[in-house]
């Protein structure tokens, strides 16, 4: 795992930190324009509307805080 990754991951944990939901697993691919998936489970049933508020929150945490220069 490279520097961007770890980066990315210690954003994306920080973010599901602060809601009720377990990371499963965060995968990262591509060169020239990232993909990253991020598997989130919950103890009770995770909607999309949840999924797309935390969505939003690891993007804005990513463009604000990571050195990111790639789309993705």
């Amino acid at each position: 795992m490279n520097v961007l990754e770890k980066n990315i991951n210690s954003v994306i944990q920080s973010i599901i930190n602060e809601f009720d939901v377990m990371l499963i697993d965060c995968l990262i691919s591509g060169k020239q324009k990232l993909v990253i998936q991020v598997f989130i489970d919950g103890y009770e049933n995770v909607s999309a509307a949840l999924c797309a508020e935390i969505s939003r929150a690891i993007n804005k945490k990513i463009e604000s805080e990571t050195a990111l220069d790639l789309p993705y």
